[in-house]
């Protein structure tokens, strides 16, 4: 990505102009120390906390996006424990599994690709034809996390009741897939509707407060997830995440509808 894509931040494109043109950098702003740290303190600390405290839309997708990646780490730790019991897999064959999470990537991706090329160029096309300033509402981006939250409990109830000796190996590292599909769209789909609702300044914020977030779910499911499964067996172990995934699953869909009021009383919404 770094090689092949340009720059869009504004204040950078506006820096490397002025060095270019050989003039002082228009977005330099000399502080004194305290100020610097003041302001670091405020926009990097600060404010993703208050957002996560203050704004639903982040408070949301936050927890939605914590949950996947902590469940994600802690799938490292349990496959290795569940291939092994379940169908006495060495370690190179259990490496192997993970091709399931991959192939569900790359499914992903193609869905990714296909609805940006189907449906948000029309959007675009249909809101620039209404007015010409106009942007595609940023509630059109949840379409990503409308398609994934159902691939999430069914990813982890196929699991939850097919990794056993009796039913064929590949049917939960196919049942890995369908997870791997939905936690990456939702991941992509957090990151472009932060964008389009909170823009380029504000939507740094909101991202660092999912990024703290989700950090610290990959730190704790880890340090449990063997125990619960080893407590509970394989089969209620995934179904108790499983059923938390199914509490989660409404989020995208009650944004799509009250996302427009929510951004209307947030204080940092960019308007844009």
């Amino acid at each position: 990505m770094v090689l092949t894509q340009s720059e869009t931040y504004k204040a950078v494109i506006l820096r490397k102009r002025a060095r270019r043109l050989g003039l002082s950098d228009p977005t330099a702003i000399k502080l004194s120390r305290s100020d610097a740290t003041k302001l670091f303190l405020t926009k990097t600390v600060l404010r993703p906390l208050h957002m996560m405290t203050t704004e639903p839309i982040v408070a949301a997708f936050d927890i939605y996006v914590a949950f996947n990646f902590g469940l994600l780490n802690a799938f490292f730790a349990a496959f290795p424990w569940v291939f092994a019991r379940q169908y006495g897999f060495g370690l190179g064959a259990i490496g192997l599994t993970y091709l399931g999470q991959a192939g569900g990537s790359i499914v992903g991706w193609v869905i990714m690709l296909y609805v940006y090329s189907q449906y948000w160029t029309k959007e675009t096309a249909k809101a620039k034809l209404e007015d010409t300033a106009a942007k595609m509402a940023p509630e059109k981006r949840l379409v990503f996390a409308k398609l994934a939250s159902p691939m999430l409990p069914i990813g982890l109830f196929w699991f939850a009741w097919t990794a056993r000796p009796e039913v064929h190996w590949i049917s939960p590292v196919i049942a890995e897939g369908f997870f791997s599909c939905g936690n990456l769209l939702i991941f992509t789909c957090t990151s472009l509707y932060f964008t389009d609702c909170y823009g380029a300044i504000y939507s740094a914020s909101a991202w660092s407060s999912s990024t703290f977030l989700r950090y610290l779910a990959a730190f704790a499911f880890p340090l449990f997830i063997l125990q619960m499964y080893e407590a509970l067996g394989v089969g209620w172990a995934t179904s108790l995440l499983g059923f938390v995934s199914i509490m989660l699953m409404p989020i995208p869909f009650i944004l799509s509808r009250h996302g427009p009021f929510l951004r209307q009383k947030s204080s940092y919404s960019s308007g844009e």
